[in-house]
């Protein structure tokens, strides 16, 4: 019975690792729906709106993505 308890337990330690994920509503300039949204390798992401773009820097310091004039 033991067993079974410990499974149940590691089951919802895993879950509950995986739940750990934001989610953000995004909405451009006048109303404007996002149209693309990667993310990068380096968890950056970026949103592209029909009249542009926005970037999201989780690593400013390391990162060059968000940059003007970056990669």
């Amino acid at each position: 019975m033991q067993v079974k308890h410990l499974i149940i337990l590691l089951v919802s330690m895993v879950l509950s690792a995986c739940a750990a994920v934001s989610f953000t509503h995004a909405t451009g300039a006048s109303g404007q729906a996002v149209t693309n949204a990667e993310v990068q390798t380096d968890n950056t992401v970026v949103l592209t709106y029909p009249n542009g773009s926005a970037c999201i820097d989780t690593h400013p310091v390391a990162s060059q993505t968000c940059r003007t004039g970056g990669p």
